[in-house]
């Protein structure tokens, strides 16, 4: 039997196209396992489904990669690597990793210009789950940020809708719990 190292930990830009070719041959889309599979076919030896898993983990928070509206659960087991189909960010030319300046896609992605760089913009509608999933994020979102050398920053909107304005008494009261989050918070 012979025994080998543990395998040096992969950083998320390990998984994108630029650094992976064989993984996105196919296309602008791939899966978790075509991924795992182009890794270690490079490494020359199967690494460890967690390993990846970290590395798309990395890719996913920093903005680098998302998964396709048709992808499978994430996170998951090797066995549901598979249906973990992984994208490019939406207006992103493909292989560069850079925003395209097509105006239908900034909504989605944009890139705008700042004095040290580039400042990277996403926006989704976040069902009360996915605020929970994003607060468990945080610290590996600001983790990588940071040895990006980026600043992190949120912008929040809240949005409640309905068939007809609640009376004032509600939104006083809706109001008072956003003051306990912040200030700056104040229904219309």
């Amino acid at each position: 039997m012979e025994l080998r190292s543990s395998p040096t930990l992969l950083s998320f830009t390990d998984v994108l196209p630029t650094n992976l070719a064989d993984a996105w041959s196919s296309g602008e889309v791939t899966t978790a396992l075509d991924i795992l599979e182009a890794l270690s076919e490079k490494a020359g030896v199967r690494l460890p489904w967690a390993l990846v898993q970290e590395a798309l983990k990395g890719a996913f928070t920093a903005g680098a990669l998302q998964r396709s509206p048709d992808s499978g659960q994430w996170p998951c087991d090797l066995a549901g690597a598979s249906a973990v189909k992984v994208q490019l960010p939406q207006g992103t030319i493909p292989g560069t990793g850079t925003s395209s300046t097509d105006s239908s896609d900034v909504h989605e992605q944009e890139e705008v210009p700042y004095p040290n760089g580039r400042t990277l913009v996403t926006e989704a509608e976040l069902e009360t789950n996915e605020i929970q999933n994003l607060e468990e994020q945080l610290d590996d979102l600001k983790r990588a940020a940071t040895e990006s050398g980026l600043e992190l920053k949120f912008k929040v909107q809240i949005k409640l809708t309905g068939e007809s304005r609640p009376s004032e008494d509600a939104i006083s009261k809706l109001n008072g719990l956003l003051k306990e989050v912040s200030d700056q918070f104040g229904l219309k």
